[in-house]
Order: structure tokens, then C-alpha cells, then sequence
């Protein structure tokens, strides 16, 4: 069999017991709070697959089809009955583990499709802050250039106005004389 790794892709799939007795269906995923390490799993069983139980992943492997737990039929149905949603605290957890005597690291635990909708985001807020860099770069780039444009008006604006007084002056001394000139 091969080692779990990327266990949430798992979902629907039968988890069967250490004798291969089917316990039910993969349904979520929790792993640590930083993401790292599956932890446990929830498990849909029952004749219409309402009810949900937890179990550690500790030591668990795959197989083409299903994933197989190291513990017995009768330690997952001695597992109570849980309502759970996209995060368990510690204490549930911990619980969980205690009962089929696994360590688990502290701290909450975070269901997988929550990490993926939380990864989703993040990546949705990489790509915008890079469009926003982009266009940032575009915007200097742009004051750059009216920068430039308005130092060439201005200049141009200086020779127009040493012409406009060359004008003048040749204009008030028509015959190119200039007074007290004698």
C-alpha cells in the first residue's frame, strides 16, 4: 500500500478498518493549524451516510481503493457520533486522539476544503497585488514621462519668452539703436 499524502483528493472514497471491514467514506480532512499535517479525518457512515465519526490519520495508507486506518472495527464505532464544519478546536481534537490513543500537536484543526478556499484567496490576492504592482510601475512610468514632457514645455515656454522679448526690444528700436548710444 502506499503512505497517505495527499489524503484530501481522497474524499468519497471507503475508509476500511485494520481487518479491511469497510467503516464508511472519506468526507473532510483536518489537519494542523499550519496547514502541514493531516491529522485526522471524518468519516460518513450509516445506511444513509448521515452520520459522521473522527479518527486520527496517524499511520494510515491507501490503496486504489480505499484508505486503510490502523484501527479496529470496533475502536471506530466505539468513536461518538460528531457534528463538525470546516475547524475543530483543540479539545476536539484531542479528544479524538485520546480515544484511540494517538499524540496529536495542540491547537485547532482546519478541514481541508477550508485550507483550499483559504489558499484559493490567498492566491487571488497574489495575483491582484501583482496587477496593482504592474499597474503601479505603469502609473511612474507615466509621471516620469509627464515629467519629462513638462520640463520640454517649459523650456520651450523660456524661448518663446526670450523671442517674445527680443521681439519687443527690436521693435521699440526700430533703426537698432539703443538709447544713450551717441
Amino acid at each position: 500500500m502506499l503512505r497517505v499524502e495527499s489524503i484530501e483528493s481522497w474524499r468519497g472514497q471507503d475508509v476500511v478498518d485494520s481487518a479491511g471491514e469497510k467503516a464508511g467514506r472519506l468526507e473532510e480532512v483536518y489537519y494542523d493549524a499550519a496547514g502541514d499535517e493531516p491529522v485526522l479525518i471524518s468519516i460518513k457512515h450509516g445506511i444513509l451516510g448521515h452520520q459522521v465519526k473522527l479518527a486520527p490519520l496517524s499511520d494510515a495508507a491507501v490503496s486504489r481503493d480505499y484508505v486503510r486506518l490502523p484501527f479496529t472495527g470496533e475502536q471506530l464505532g466505539g468513536a461518538p457520533d460528531v457534528s463538525v464544519g470546516d475547524e475543530l478546536t483543540a479539545e476536539q481534537g484531542a479528544a479524538v486522539c485520546a480515544l484511540f490513543g494517538v499524540r496529536q500537536s495542540s491547537g485547532p484543526l482546519v478541514g481541508a476544503s477550508l485550507l483550499a478556499h483559504r489558499n484559493d484567496e490567498a492566491e487571488q490576492a497574489r495575483r491582484r497585488a501583482d496587477e496593482l504592482e504592474l499597474a503601479a510601475e505603469d502609473r511612474n512610468r507615466e509621471a516620469e514621462e509627464a515629467r519629462h514632457r513638462a520640463g520640454a514645455a517649459s523650456e520651450e515656454a523660456h524661448a518663446a519668452q526670450r523671442a517674445r522679448e527680443q521681439a519687443e526690444t527690436a521693435a521699440a528700436d526700430p533703426g537698432g539703436r539703443t538709447q544713450g548710444s551717441d
